[in-house]
């Protein structure tokens, strides 16, 4: 059997290649996107018409009535940006947290950022390479905060598959990928020792978890929780299997026992959209309690907790502030170095490869 790679899938069909004037491309296109509805509406009608079984299937179960107004939660966020000269890509991350009782934040948010090891002619190598940077800080400045919160929210998930990654990296990105895997373990372990949950909060769902489980291939997530879930209504919560070799890996580095910790993932729908709510195993028994607090503190149109909104607000590096820095700086530069020309050295790139 050939493997299913991009490479067997062109080969497969290189009969089916069609060339066309230019003037036709349009109508070409429409019908592509016609025949991709007709399958699409294929699996919903799938979906409505199974609704039931479905739910039954997911084990969807019902937000309670709790007290939220003395819930303190520490929501964390990681944000990157940077600027690809000619002389390559620099990036810069931070983190951001924050204490909230319920949902007013109750201190000062406080920020950490480390310089990322390189500067990356392949811009897609240092995106990357923030973002796994931008998880280590996450999990880094969540332990800060242990030992007087009730939960730790942060933003983005917790199975993260850095195995998968790993393979794209150089070797420091590999090194900085263990890591990260290596901070969020000791993060978790942590927050066991102190009986405290550790949620990460996905708001854009991309992935098939629980498609897979009831067996409805073609259609992501998002599509199916937001088809059977009704608001206040969430999942039972998913074993993310593939997630526990890295477990396992992560915790040797840093002499942990695993037990407890593999990740599962339950789909809540608080507000209008659903979202996916990741946990360790230790605290999945607390699973009715943990979304019945979410869906108290979360805004009723998105259904994101309000904590995760306000960490996600102030951990965005915008675009503009970070090219006047940048472009501040690099002035400074080339008049320190006496040569104005190699401005055009240090410039934002803009355009295609």
């Amino acid at each position: 059997m050939r493997k299913a790679t991009l490479e067997s899938y062109l080969a497969d069909r290189e009969d089916s290649i069609i060339i066309v004037p230019y003037s036709s491309i349009k109508k070409l296109i429409e019908e592509n996107i016609e025949r991709s509805s007709r399958a699409l509406k294929g699996s919903i009608l799938k979906v409505s018409s199974a609704r039931e079984s479905l739910r039954k299937m997911a084990g969807i179960m019902k937000t309670v009535d709790v007290d939220s107004s003395s819930f303190r939660t520490v929501a964390v966020d990681a944000g990157y940006n940077g600027v690809e000269t000619a002389a390559g890509f620099r990036p810069v991350v931070i983190a951001v947290a924050a204490m909230f009782r319920g949902a007013r934040k109750e201190t000062e948010p406080i920020a950490a950022t480390m310089e990322v090891p390189d500067i990356y002619m392949d811009e897609e190598e240092g995106r990357r390479i923030s973002s796994i940077v931008g998880f280590y800080l996450q999990f880094r400045l969540a332990r800060e905060f242990l030992s007087s919160a009730d939960a730790v929210l942060l933003d983005g998930p917790l199975n993260m598959g850095f195995s998968h990654l790993m393979r794209r990296f150089s070797r420091d990105g590999v090194k900085l990928a263990e890591m990260a895997g290596s901070e969020l373990v000791s993060l978790l372990n942590e927050a066991r020792s102190f009986g405290i949950p550790v949620l990460g909060v996905v708001k854009r769902i991309r992935s098939s978890v629980l498609s897979r489980k009831l067996k409805l291939s073609g259609l992501s997530d998002l599509a199916v929780s937001d088809a059977f879930l009704s608001r206040g209504e969430y999942t039972e919560p998913i074993k993310a299997d593939w997630m526990w070799d890295d477990i396992v890996l992560w915790s040797r580095l840093v002499n942990v026992d695993p037990a407890g910790l593999e990740i599962y993932s339950s789909f809540a729908k608080l507000g209008r959209k659903p979202i996916r709510i990741d946990m360790p195993e230790y605290c999945v028994d607390r699973a009715e309690e943990l979304l019945s607090h979410l869906a108290n503190i979360s805004t009723p149109d998105s259904g994101i907790p309000l904590p995760i909104t306000a960490v996600d607000r102030l951990s965005k590096v915008g675009d503009e502030v970070y090219r006047m820095f940048y472009m501040r700086t690099m002035s400074r530069v080339a008049k320190e170095l006496g040569d104005p020309t190699v401005i055009q050295f240090l410039s934002p790139q803009y355009g295609e490869d």
